[in-house]
């Protein structure tokens, strides 16, 4: 574990780099080209409208800090113990807070120093809540994945001229040729339901596709979900965005790899 969130770090470190810098600059550009009137930038809709793309950038930070984490944890397999919830929320939460201080610095020194962090604030909260809320619904859909048990060696049986290739004896014995596991498949809905809303936030969509989002997650929860639902909440979310989304966004690819995800749940 430790290793597979070092190695999270070391991506988290370079991706807020580029946000509380590059980004951060082309925000303040944006901004200050929004209008050709001198007088705005020294008006105090200035600093409002930087408080604004400032909020904007910590959104997309918990989002991506969220998503890097994610990426790792599940790449690596990482397995449900009771305490994982609270050592991701303490491993994700000092990024969180260093990127809101490093972009709310910044922005009071774009403006001049005449900066109330409003709209921001009210981002660094949901980052937060959003943040958690995550950990909390991929640790719960983990805790649900049957653990590995100790092997145990099967009692075999070689029969010549035999098609079976073993056979195990004891009591309840059974000889086990396919196994599925279920619940796999739920941590590939949850991991394709997080890539949605990290787009759908990149994309800046809000509004109502985020709620369904939101409500799919719910339903993902469940004991056992019902596919139809998800799929429903999904169908949804491509019928709002249709015609809203940007070219060269990753919306579009995210939506069908929910679909695709989806399908592969048991009915």
């Amino acid at each position: 574990m430790e290793d597979l969130l070092a190695i999270a770090g070391r991506q988290i470190d370079t991706f807020l780099d580029v946000q509380t810098n590059d980004e951060f600059y082309r925000e303040v550009d944006k901004v200050r080209r929004s209008s050709d009137s001198i007088s705005f930038v020294r008006s105090s809709r200035y600093p409002i409208a930087l408080d604004a793309a400032c909020a904007g950038l910590i959104t997309r930070c918990g989002a991506g800090i969220w998503e890097i984490v994610h990426r790792c944890i599940t790449t690596g397999r990482v397995e449900f113990t009771p305490s994982l919830s609270e050592q991701l929320k303490n491993f994700t939460k000092p990024y969180l807070e260093g990127v809101v201080r490093s972009l709310t610095e910044r922005t009071s020194q774009a403006a001049n120093g005449i900066f109330q962090p409003t709209a921001s604030e009210v981002a660094r909260v949901r980052a937060v809540a959003n943040l958690e809320t995550e950990i909390d619904l991929f640790c719960a859909v983990l805790s649900r994945v049957p653990q590995p048990a100790q092997y145990q060696p099967p009692h075999i049986i070689n029969i010549h001229g035999s098609s079976v290739a073993s056979l195990q004896t004891g009591n309840h014995a059974s000889a086990n040729v396919t196994t599925l596991t279920v619940g796999s498949r739920h941590i590939d809905v949850a991991a394709a339901l997080a890539q949605l809303k990290a787009e759908l936030i990149a994309a800046k969509v809000d509004g109502t596709p985020m709620f369904l989002v939101q409500e799919a997650e719910a339903e993902l929860a469940k004991t056992p979900p019902q596919q139809s639902r998800l799929k429903g909440f999904v169908n949804a979310i491509g019928g709002c965005v249709n015609g809203m989304i940007e070219v060269g966004t990753k919306l579009p690819g995210a939506i069908e790899g929910a679909k695709r995800a989806i399908d592969m749940l048991p009915m």
